[in-house]
């Protein structure tokens, strides 16, 4: 939960108009938060819970914890598994807030709804992340004869996956370097894409087409949100 509490201090909206304090109380469920490690944990062996100060529970919603699970996350290299874990960690503390009655049940309700939508898709992202970075970092499916020449022109940054055909995909970064494609991708990760996900990636030119040179995180299409459209704190890709 120490991951929850980094994204809500440091790139939520939450905490956008926020002051710098010295060592006030823990909020309740701040408490709660840390109440979700497992039984017996040694402090001395896991970092300090960020201090989410006195800031209100009611300011928590359902799009926190999509943003966390299916943007956070996956900026962070997450796996798959760990994605899911924290998901999981995720329903156990809203059980917490069931009990405590700190939220409605219809609130509570959405919380779940959002976990149950986005933590499944951002696994998949996940799988297909780890896919792409070996592949690219293999060559890209680029024959051996083109190795050696130059590359005629690069395009990097995040970009969005708009269409798939057979091993082909086509991918647009919606700035100056427009549409990117068609770009040659292993079947196993197009097992997991879908059209709409956004790869924070490299591609070269290179004989005429272009390849993928490196790839990081993958986002689900679900949540990811342009740079560009983020109204709360910037976010460092």
């Amino acid at each position: 939960m120490e991951d929850f509490a980094r994204y809500l201090v440091d790139f939520s909206d939450l905490y956008a108009d926020r002051e710098p304090v010295e060592g006030p109380p823990p909020a309740e469920w701040e408490e709660e938060l840390e109440d979700q490690f497992p039984e017996g944990w040694d402090e001395t062996d896991w970092p300090a819970l960020m201090d989410l100060g006195d800031r209100d529970l009611s300011a928590l919603e359902p799009g926190h914890l999509r943003e966390f699970l299916g943007w956070f996350l996956p900026k962070e290299g997450a796996s798959a598994d760990e994605i899911l874990e924290c998901a999981e960690v995720l329903r156990r503390w809203l059980e917490h807030l069931q009990k405590r009655g700190w939220r409605r049940e219809e609130e509570l309700l959405a919380f779940r709804e959002a976990i149950d939508e986005v933590a499944p898709e951002a696994a998949r992202a996940a799988r297909a992340s780890l896919i792409l970075h070996d592949w690219a970092r293999a060559g890209g499916g680029m024959p051996k004869e083109l190795a050696g020449s130059r590359f005629e022109d690069f395009a990097e940054g995040h970009a969005r996956l708009v269409n798939i055909i057979g091993d082909q995909g086509w991918f647009s970064f919606e700035d100056e370097y427009g549409d990117v494609g068609p770009v040659r991708l292993p079947s196993e990760a197009i097992a997991y894409l879908r059209v709409g996900d956004v790869i924070d990636a490299e591609f070269g030119l290179r004989g005429g087409r272009w390849w993928l040179v490196d790839s990081g995180a993958v986002y689900p299409g679900c949540v990811y949100v342009d740079v560009g459209e983020w109204d709360g704190r910037d976010k460092t890709f």
